[in-house]
């Protein structure tokens, strides 16, 4: 390509006809422009970048000044400064509009607002312009989430209704109206518009009509011809002068055949022979009441001749394919040729092999496993005359147990004997004492039904799902949202029996309270809270753990502000505490809820083996950082003591624990709450957000040493890689206890 000072001339020409072509072939030079073609230029020189659809090229130093902080010679500006958006069109930074942080695309399209300013429709909004128009304000964005009466939201604003609504979900959509109106589908029309009503018009239509019209939809639409009233799809339900309804229609008199007189639109009277149907929509046969008796009974005499009959021809071959059918089953055998003792003696000439049917395993434990199936067989035998029909009833328990019986009926010939089978399969950790019922009948006729019992005993072993009835309920030690805390006995041992709450119709509830019985069945770990199992039975489901009777961290807190518990025995709580984290960790579980609340005190004594136990494992769920690096991104746990990464709704691991441990640890240590309401800063919960998003932190207080305060700056870091290890921690803490120790000594 070669050019002079004002002109390029194009790739192929004509060198040697220059002149000649040079007005076909030529363009103006992009100043500043190291590469071009006929329509833009293709690279800026070196410090220069294209603008104006690369039409120009400014120095970078220019576009500096232009609110650009990243630039290259090809693609111009890419990336302005905070407070300003690119501009497709002249490849510059616009300024955004005053209300806006930051915006894409144009001046008015906000993507962030002011701290004193909420987001809504991309655009900013002053807090106090949702004054008198919204109910319910948002905890994080502060726009509306329910607005006034007279308002519908839009998004996180309140948009005003039409005039004639008094309650609307958008504009031209009423809910309510306003008075002199009446809601039709979503509109309000004037009530003095409306024609037909038979009473006082109502807020949503006319709720009956007159004669001749039907109702609809709060509307009054006529009737069809000669109806007088009719229904909501318009088939009468009365007619005019001498009309009979039929089908929803009126028909005349002459149409119904053998119809004579006509009242109130039915058939009233009809010819000889016939009467009014019970509709009164037509005529139907009479037939006269001796020929009707005189069908019944001879009916009844061939009816009873045949049942005489099958039963004379019948009675004997029946009954005895009926005996052969009971006698033949695998479980009937002879007594005298078998080596079974018939000693224990139920009734007259019944007697069985035992006193009490009990349950055992395959290996002969009687402590049985909840879920399985066991058998037991007792053998009944008839040492009389008489043929007798024996059945075993056991009693059944819906949620505890399961019980059957094969089979479940026998009848047992003189010197013949059934062995029973009882297939018996526990729900819950329970020891059962209850009774099987002995039906015994004689089939010779006139003997009464005998019923006799006898006892029968199960027990399972121990584990997680309990029997209710084996809990004892004291007093209530507290209430939450998901359920209800009591004091209680558990088989000798005092408990924690936690209530839940709308777990019963709730799949979901029901699932996230198995996923964390399932988990706390998994811990062994004697600074976690012990578990002693839950009961699953509807209307009763709850969870059993170990008691502290000196509550939480913060409970100690609560109650001992004029007189704290010693540091030392405060540093040994969160010694106890990060074991019981460190535990969760190798194992995979992530707490998620680390808080004074959620440490509870199992012991005052400073030389106890231990003194805290972790709790509440309802937010705590399965990770395996080394196999699938799983995050969470789900706001759980407490505000408070939620990390930045969570509060940011950014991904979060193991060291949003360590965050929330290390608020722990300043309050433990200062023995007071770490964002008090009574400082103006933290006034309102966003105002923590705020604050700890930005990267600030508490101060350290006077009552805390320097080596706690600087413990927790490492803990509480902004970002999460840069944390301390729990390990560290819990090292960190024995110093300082050991520190104490030593001062103590001196």
């Amino acid at each position: 390509m070669e050019s002079d000072d004002e002109h390029v001339i194009k790739d192929g020409a004509d060198k040697r006809n220059l002149e000649v072509i040079c007005k076909e072939h030529c363009y103006l030079r992009i100043q500043n422009c190291e590469l071009q073609n006929e329509y833009f230029c293709e690279k800026c020189e070196e410090d220069y970048a294209p603008i104006n659809n690369k039409t120009e090229c400014f120095s970078f130093d220019v576009l500096e000044k232009n609110n650009c902080i990243e630039m290259d010679p090809i693609n111009g500006c890419t990336q302005c400064k905070r407070h300003y958006y690119y501009n497709y069109t002249n490849q510059l930074c616009n300024e955004c509009d005053d209300n806006c942080d930051k915006c894409l695309g144009n001046s008015n399209h906000c993507i962030s607002c002011p701290h004193d300013m909420f987001l809504s429709k991309s655009k900013c909004y002053n807090y106090n312009s949702l004054d008198g128009k919204c109910m319910i304000y948002h905890t994080y964005t502060n726009g509306c989430v329910k607005c006034n009466d007279g308002y519908y939201r839009d998004e996180f604003y309140c948009e005003q209704c039409d005039e004639v609504c008094k309650t609307c979900v958008a504009s031209g959509s009423c809910l309510t109206c306003k008075d002199d109106y009446y809601l039709k589908g979503n509109q309000c029309v004037l009530k003095s518009t409306f024609v037909g009503c038979a009473e006082e018009l109502q807020h949503d239509g006319c709720h009956q009509c007159q004669d001749g019209l039907r109702l609809i939809d709060g509307e009054c639409i006529p009737c069809p011809e000669k109806c007088k009233t009719c229904d909501e799809i318009g088939k009468c339900l009365s007619c005019i002068g001498e009309e009979v309804v039929v089908d929803g229609k009126c028909q005349t008199i002459d149409d119904i055949e053998h119809a004579k007189q006509v009242e109130s639109s039915k058939v009233t009277k009809c010819s000889f022979w016939h009467e009014p149907s019970d509709d009164g929509t037509y005529c139907k046969t009479h037939v006269v009441w001796w020929v009707i008796l005189i069908g019944v009974i001879v009916v009844l005499l061939l009816i009873i001749i045949c049942i005489a009959l099958v039963y004379f021809i019948f009675n004997k071959f029946i009954r005895k394919r009926l005996m052969d059918q009971f006698f033949s089953k695998d479980q009937i055998f002879e007594i005298a040729k078998s080596n079974i003792s018939f000693n224990n003696h139920i009734s007259k000439n019944i007697y069985s092999d035992f006193k009490c049917i009990e349950f055992m395993n395959e290996d002969g434990d009687v402590q049985l496993k909840v879920d399985e199936e066991v058998k037991s067989a007792i053998c009944i035998g008839n040492f009389g005359k008489q043929i007798q029909k024996v059945q075993l009833v056991p009693k059944t328990s819906e949620y505890k147990y399961s019980i059957r019986v094969e089979p479940e009926v026998a009848v047992l010939r003189k010197g013949m004997a059934c062995e029973f089978t009882l297939y018996f399969k526990p729900f819950c950790s329970t020891k059962i004492e209850s009774e099987v019922g002995i039906s015994i009948t004689s089939l010779k006729k006139g003997d009464k039904e005998i019923n006799e019992k006898i006892p029968m005993k199960a027990e399972t072993e121990l584990c997680n799902k309990l029997d209710p009835d084996d809990l004892e309920e004291d007093k209530k030690l507290g209430e939450g949202s998901f359920g209800i805390v009591f004091l209680g006995t558990f088989r000798g041992n005092k408990v924690a029996i936690k209530k839940m709450k709308n777990v019963d119709n709730n799949e979901e509830a029901l699932e996230e309270f198995s996923k964390e019985v399932a988990m706390l069945d998994k811990f062994r770990s004697e600074y976690i809270i012990h578990f002693y199992g839950a009961s699953f039975i509807p209307n009763r489901m709850c969870m059993v753990t170990e008691f502290a009777k000196y509550g939480s961290i913060n409970d100690l807190m609560k109650k001992s502000m004029g007189k704290p518990v010693k540091k030392r025995l405060r540093v040994q709580f969160l010694i106890d505490a990060v074991k019981g984290i460190m535990y969760l960790h190798s194992n995979g579980i992530l707490h998620r809820d680390i808080k004074p609340d959620n440490i509870l005190v199992v012991s005052l004594e400073e030389n106890g083996e231990v003194n805290g136990k972790l709790t509440d494992f309802g937010s705590a769920r399965n990770i395996n950082m080394m196999m699938t690096n799983m995050t969470f991104t789900k706001g759980i746990g407490t505000p408070v003591y939620m990390a930045p990464e969570i509060l940011s709704r950014e991904h979060y691991k193991n060291q949003a624990d360590i965050y929330s441990f290390g608020v722990t640890i300043y309050e433990v240590m200062s023995w007071n709450e770490c964002y008090p309401q009574t400082d103006p800063r933290f006034k309102f919960p966003w105002k923590i957000v705020d604050f700890v998003s930005k990267g600030n932190r508490r101060e350290k207080p006077d009552k805390m040493g320097e080596d706690a305060y600087e413990l927790v700056n490492e803990c509480w870091k902004q970002k999460p890689e840069e944390r301390i290890d729990l390990e560290s921690v819990l090292n960190r803490l024995i110093g300082i206890k050991q520190k104490m120790e030593d001062r103590r000594k001196k």
